[in-house]
């Protein structure tokens, strides 16, 4: 069912039968935003597919590295749902005694309150207030405990872009910009493991170096809009240039 119309529906319905029959035939360049989904879609597509990884754009203005204060909490920040590992941020922050502030919106908020009694709940938060709150020291760390793979939450380019490191899920696509224990940490969606990295960065000292070198490593090689573009045009006009070449043999 469509909630729009039957016209929308039948363009849905068309385009995911064109889509079946382009992965059937192969022969195709597809597309990732992370190297974790390049490795989620091998096995699943033909043998004859082009991969590419070209991960989405992040408008972010530079400045320094915040300057985590002491106080400040472990942040989940997006939609609360258990697949996304909302609750399991919940239970870890419970389990590392931790302060733990979740920012958004969703069906999981009763089951974060049930599981961590002192979870604050902040709702939604405009782009603008969540860049000062990152940019004014008042996020520890993010959180990105995905249970399920997951492509990469721009949430976590954010933060590394103002200071702030970053703990991930094996399964979250946001492993491909964090350096293990420089620039945060990366551990399996579970409770007793987000728990333990939450009391790692208790450490107030090593969460000062991961946040600047998360601000160092996305700073030297930001993926601006100019270099998405630039690789997407790059990457059409070899398409186009095999497409040509095919048609003239």
């Amino acid at each position: 069912c469509d909630p729009r119309s039957m016209l929308h529906k039948i363009v849905r319905v068309a385009r995911s039968f064109r889509t079946r029959q382009a992965v059937s035939a192969g022969g195709f360049d597809i597309v990732h935003v992370s190297q974790r989904g390049s490795e989620v879609a091998r096995g699943v597509l033909p043998d004859n597919i082009r991969e590419h990884v070209i991960a989405n754009p992040v408008s972010v203005e530079r400045a320094d590295a915040a300057s985590i204060k002491p106080d400040a909490p472990f942040a989940y920040i997006g939609r609360l749902t258990i697949e996304k590992g909302a609750v399991l941020a919940a239970q870890a922050a419970h389990a590392a005694d931790a302060q733990i502030i979740f920012i958004g919106e969703g069906p999981a908020a009763d089951a974060i309150r049930a599981a961590n009694a002192n979870a604050r709940l902040a709702g939604r938060m405009s782009a603008q207030d969540l860049s000062m709150m990152l940019r004014g020291g008042d996020i520890r760390a993010v959180l990105a405990p995905s249970l399920w793979n997951e492509t990469g939450p721009l949430t976590v380019y954010e933060a590394q872009a103002q200071g702030v490191p970053v703990i991930a899920s094996v399964r979250a696509g946001a492993g491909d910009c964090i350096g293990h224990g420089q620039t945060g940490l990366i551990v399996e969606p579970d409770v007793q493991a987000m728990a333990q990295a939450m009391t790692q960065l208790a450490d107030h000292a090593l969460v000062c170096r991961m946040g600047a070198g998360a601000h160092a490593r996305y700073w030297a090689a930001p993926p601006a809009l100019q270099v998405h573009a630039q690789r997407l045009i790059a990457l059409y006009d070899d398409m186009l240039r095999r497409h040509v070449s095919g048609r003239v043999m």
